[in-house]
């Protein structure tokens, strides 16, 4: 999760689910869902960032579910946290009713198609843009899309392997979309990329300027090639 400081509407008394914890559950949680994996591979490729092993103690109940229903009532809960897991569902329609059915209200955290175009990691089967001024979601199942990148892509996973996860962490405003939502998710399927409501990110006039940013990690990104060659 990197936009955690947006999570603000967790009452006190909240009955709190966390969907696809991974290596870092998020402590307000009382339980945890995640999906059934056929192997070990499975469930390292879906953990991401380059992750070597899988060494997680939950400490709390944690559920399993086959990626279609939710083993939950309605309503059982009051929260979700759903983190970097709506990108990997098979069927975004499906899983959104699910988060509405289980809960009253929650927080979604997912990859821009910015970060997609950059990393294009097979275990994400969507690409996902959310809108605040329309609070609505746009999707778009990725298949092939970026194979033409493929090559880039390969490097750039190579570096963040390595520890070079700057690219994307002084720019999270750009790279990941995450907001709460009640009772409702409006979300919209699209055709094409370019019929996302792509709107201009606010940068801090006291920080680098975007332009300026962008040509820094492109200055970072040769030096790495150099260092992953070796």
């Amino acid at each position: 999760m990197f936009l955690s400081e947006r999570i603000k509407n967790i009452d006190k008394n909240d009955r709190v689910l966390e969907i696809g914890p991974g290596n870092g559950p998020h402590p307000r949680a009382d339980a945890f869902l995640d999906i059934t994996y056929s192997s070990n591979d499975e469930k390292l490729g879906q953990f991401g960032f380059g992750t070597k092993k899988i060494d997680v103690s939950y400490k709390k109940p944690i559920y399993y579910y086959d990626g279609k229903k939710f083993p939950f009532k309605d309503k059982e809960f009051d929260y979700i946290i759903c983190s970097h897991v709506i990108e990997h569902v098979e069927s975004i329609p499906d899983f959104v009713k699910e988060l509405e059915r289980v809960a009253h209200k929650g927080y979604l955290e997912f990859p821009s198609p910015y970060y997609e175009y950059l990393y294009n990691f097979v275990e994400h089967k969507s690409f996902l843009y959310y809108s605040k001024n329309k609070n609505k979601i746009y999707w778009m199942e990725k298949g092939d899309k970026l194979k033409e990148f493929e090559k880039c892509n390969i490097f750039l996973k190579q570096t963040i392997e390595k520890g070079y996860v700057e690219i994307f962490m002084s720019n999270k405003e750009c790279f990941f979309h995450g907001f709460e939502w009640e009772s409702h998710i409006d979300i919209e399927e699209i055709k094409n990329l370019s019929e996302m409501q792509f709107e201009t990110v606010t940068i801090n006039p006291a920080r680098i300027s975007f332009i300026q940013k962008i040509k820094n990690i492109i200055k970072k990104i040769l030096r790495m090639m150099k260092i992953i060659k070796k």
